[in-house]
């Protein structure tokens, strides 16, 4: 699971990076409020798991492990609802 997330995260890393690249010629048809709160969501998701690696990695409690896990796996898809969002829809 744990893998999981990190790669999911370098991968979101990857296509927030690739949508701002190519803003310009995408632009018309996305919603740039989206695009900027896909960003906000994936710097915060780098930051807490910068924070939380360590403390699931250590022994220990293990509800709080998996209370991180499973909130943190939450955040991760909230990113697939801001992307549907993100497109205009077609008049």
């Amino acid at each position: 699971m744990l893998s999981f997330i990190i790669f999911e995260i370098v991968a979101q890393v990857y296509l927030v990076m690739t949508f701002y690249s190519i803003k310009s010629k995408i632009g018309f048809h996305i919603n740039s409020k989206y695009l900027i709160l896909k960003r906000i969501l994936v710097s915060f998701l780098v930051v807490v798991m910068i924070i939380c690696v360590p403390i699931i990695s250590m022994p220990g409690n293990k509800f709080l492990k998996h209370a991180l896990e499973w909130n943190y796996f939450l955040g991760v898809i909230t990113f697939y609802l801001l992307t549907f969002l993100m497109w205009k829809k077609k008049n």
